[in-house]
This record gives C-alpha cells, structure tokens and sequence, in this order.
C-alpha cells in the first residue's frame, strides 16, 4: 500500500515547519514534522542506519507498542522517499557534514 501524504506550511517555536499527514493510512489524524536527521555509520561493515526525530503537532501518537511500531516505520519510508526525491531533485540541504568537493 501507498501512503498518500499532504505537507502543510505551520509555524512551530515561531519558525515555518512542513506539517506531513498520513492522508490514507489508519493515523490520518496525526499531523507530525521531522527534527534532526541523521546517517549513523557503521564503517567496518560499510553500513549506515537513518535517525530521526519528530514531533508530533496534531492528534496523539499511537500508545500501543505494536501499532506505535508501524506508525513510525511509516514515518521513516515517508522520511526515506522524501530524502531520495530530493536527491534526485538536487534539493537536499546538507547540515554540519562535508562536501566532497571541498576536499
């Protein structure tokens, strides 16, 4: 199944955030928006794992472990395809790492 989402310009702490609802999915009800990203590496085995933050503005995160589980599996594919078309896009803004044409 697809997830169908819908990004909302909100102002959270006074700052403009893109609120991201899960349009067609059972948490439709939640509005959430991401904090810090983060790529940890994992060199010897020439991995890294994808952590994130978010919050939630609207509604109330799921307390069952289960459905609180999948509720934010969504949240990271919702994460991951957002970051790969921005990439393809070359709209992706890099914070505190290195370019490599800088080097």
């Amino acid at each position: 199944m697809s997830i169908e989402i819908k990004a909302t310009e909100v102002e959270v702490n006074g700052k403009p955030v893109y609120g991201i609802n899960l349009i067609n999915s059972e948490f439709s009800d939640i509005m959430y928006h991401y904090g810090e990203v983060k790529f940890l590496e994992d060199e010897p085995n020439d991995r890294a794992t994808l952590a994130f933050e978010y919050v939630i503005l609207e509604g109330t995160e799921p307390e069952d472990p289960e459905t609180k589980k999948r509720f934010q599996e969504i949240v990271g594919d919702v994460l991951i395809e957002v970051i790969t078309r921005q990439l393809d896009t070359h709209e992706v803004v890099f914070k505190g790492g290195t370019d490599s044409e800088d080097e």
